[in-house]
Parts: C-alpha cells; structure tokens; sequence
C-alpha cells in the first residue's frame, strides 16, 4: 500500500513537471528554447504515456533539423529510442540510440554519446544479447 501511494506520487510529481514545461513551451520564443522544452517533454512523459513522448521526439527531431542542432536531433532520437524500448520495441531503440550516437558525434556531446550507448546496451541485454550488450 505504501509503495502504491509513493508510485502515485512520483507520477503526480511528473506529471506536473510535463505540465510546467508545456506551459514554459507555449511562451517560448526562440526556436533553441523550444527545443529544449520538447526533449524534455519527451524524456518525463515515457514514464506517463509513451505515445506522447514519441509525440514530442518527432517534434523535437523536425525542429532540431530544420535549424541544423545536431545535439538536439540527438536528444530527439535518444528520448525516441527510450520511449520505444518502454513501448517493448526494442529493435526499433536500438536503432534510434544508433543514429542518436552519429548525432552526438557531428555535435562533439561525448555524454550524450555515452548516454545512447548506455540506453543501447540495456536494450541488447533486454534482448538476452550479452556480447552486444557488453560491447
């Protein structure tokens, strides 16, 4: 009972957080700021709604490319692949996490590159695919 009631919790707690973010992201002006807010969008709600994170990856991604932020299209396909291994999509992630990790390299993010391949392993191990994990 009590794990349930601090689960919930926690959820209330993101769930505003998304909440804030989507009203910072309304009033947003510069396209950078933007962003921004809707990486952020996508990494809080894989832990509420999966389709919504996806949701804002692709947003998140079509922004970044249309004003050229690797790092950004980066974090886009990085949350993408985060959201899908939630989905159970695990191919689909690994996937992502790849070509989160070329746009990591073009924009010179060694954590963001360390970060995707953290999420990529987790999903080879999700796979039962040690090795690959591993590597």
């Amino acid at each position: 009972m009590i794990l349930s009631v601090f689960l919930f919790s926690i959820q209330l707690l993101v769930a505003g957080d998304a909440d804030s973010l989507k009203l910072l992201l309304g009033k947003a002006e510069k396209d950078s700021t933007k962003l921004r807010l809707l990486n952020q969008l996508s990494g809080k709600y894989y832990n509420i709604n999966v389709d919504s994170s996806i949701l804002y990856a692709g947003k998140a991604f079509e922004l970044a490319k249309r004003i050229g932020d690797y790092g950004g299209m980066g974090d886009a396909c990085s949350n993408l692949g985060d959201a899908l291994f939630y989905k159970g999509k695990v191919e689909e992630a690994i996937s992502e996490q790849k070509k989160a990790i070329e746009y990591y390299k073009k924009a010179k993010d060694e954590k963001g590159v360390l970060d995707a391949y953290i999420s990529m392993g987790q999903a080879w191990m999700e796979r039962g695919k040690y090795p690959e994990a591993i590597e």
